[in-house]
């Protein structure tokens, strides 16, 4: 989780990435966009397809997310939302963020 008003997800995803190569992570920027997480995940594996993982949680609407290719994905969404998403995903709760009241 980040808190940063400039566009580091992706490069630290990046970093990520090649420090835990047997992993997808996924780098969520609160404070680049007001009200929005905007997240990047990267994986070094070929058997991961983030697109399609990414696809397989249902959030309840349209949302912008899974830019990007297998490998390289992320996109912009409500922090609602994006606890959502990490919920489907398996995430415990200590890995949300807060929402706003």
């Amino acid at each position: 989780r980040l808190e940063s008003p400039t566009q580091i997800h992706p490069l630290i995803a990046q970093q990520w990435r090649g420090r835990l190569p047997e992993y997808a992570v996924i780098a969520a920027n609160r404070g680049y966009l007001p009200g929005v997480v905007a997240f990047s995940a990267r994986t070094l594996r070929d058997d991961l397809r983030l697109l399609e993982i990414f696809q397989s949680v249902d959030l309840g609407g349209e949302y912008d997310y899974g830019h990007g290719h297998d490998r390289a994905s992320g996109g912009h969404l409500p922090v609602g939302a994006f606890n959502r998403l990490l919920n489907g995903l398996g995430f415990g709760e200590r890995a949300y963020f807060r929402e706003e009241a």
